[in-house]
């Protein structure tokens, strides 16, 4: 009889589950309210990242226009020095109706970042702008910038360095490296997120093609020059690689074309 009556104490009343049942209900009301809330934020940071670049893809418009009229190439490296200075910027040029480049500017990113940083910057950096520069209603440049897109750097491991040798050429430096299949797996994933065409400012999609040399320490060479002149070799072998297999797949689609 004992046993019967705790048993029968330790039962929960209907008021007392009504009261957990209302206490789990207001607890994920207040977590989904959270997580709505945050998305909004992140979405508002996001189309304010997006506003900012506009404006200065316009500010730089409006004080390079000179430059660009007289093809004076040193003022318009300093007028694109003197306003790219935000942080949420990478990359600049500027560059004429025939396409060809009157100034660029570019800041080179190596620190790494913890992965919630990362996933935060892919979430609210904006993506690639172009704003075109207008003179009497015809187009005499157009200004190209570019978000910090770490692709490479978020195929890499903390430890490994990335930096800008010049124009669009890159450097990785991989330590420590236990075997040489390591960095092809690298080369491979670089490869593989660089696939992914690139969103303009317009809707527009660009695709990137690159060309990746690899040298490995100590058997390509013992100092970074070397390393560096093997790696440039290798990847001028790829891009020649490369551009004999574009000609031989237009030139087999050619001729099947002409055969129907």
């Amino acid at each position: 009889m004992k046993a019967f009556f705790r048993s029968q104490a330790q039962r929960l009343t209907l008021r007392q589950s009504l009261g957990r049942t209302h206490m789990v209900t207001s607890l994920t009301a207040v977590c989904m309210a959270g997580l709505l809330l945050t998305g909004i934020a992140l979405l508002a940071l996001r189309i304010y990242a997006d506003h900012n670049l506009e404006l200065v893809a316009r500010a730089i418009s409006y004080t390079s226009e000179a430059a660009v009229v007289f093809h004076d190439e040193e003022v318009a490296k300093e007028a694109l020095q003197a306003i790219v200075t935000r942080e949420d910027v990478a990359q600049a040029s500027i560059r004429l109706p025939n396409g060809r480049l009157l100034a660029s500017w570019s800041r080179a990113m190596t620190t790494p970042w913890s992965g919630l940083e990362q996933y935060l910057a892919q979430l609210i950096l904006p993506g690639p702008v172009e704003h075109p520069m207008m003179r009497g209603g015809v187009e005499i440049a157009r200004v190209h910038l570019i978000a910090l897109a770490r692709r490479v750097q978020h195929q890499l491991r903390s430890m490994d360095l990335v930096c800008r040798l010049g124009g669009d050429e890159f450097a990785i430096l991989l330590t420590p490296l236990l075997q040489e299949s390591e960095a092809q797996d690298v080369v491979s994933r670089i490869q593989l997120a660089m696939a992914d065409p690139v969103v303009l400012g317009d809707g527009r999609q660009l695709v990137a093609a690159i060309s990746i040399g690899l040298a490995v320490y100590p058997d390509e060479g013992l100092t970074a020059g070397e390393l560096l002149q093997q790696a440039d070799n290798a990847m001028y072998q790829s891009k020649r690689l490369r551009r004999e297999l574009a000609l031989h797949d237009q030139l087999e689609f050619d001729v099947s074309a002409e055969e129907k």
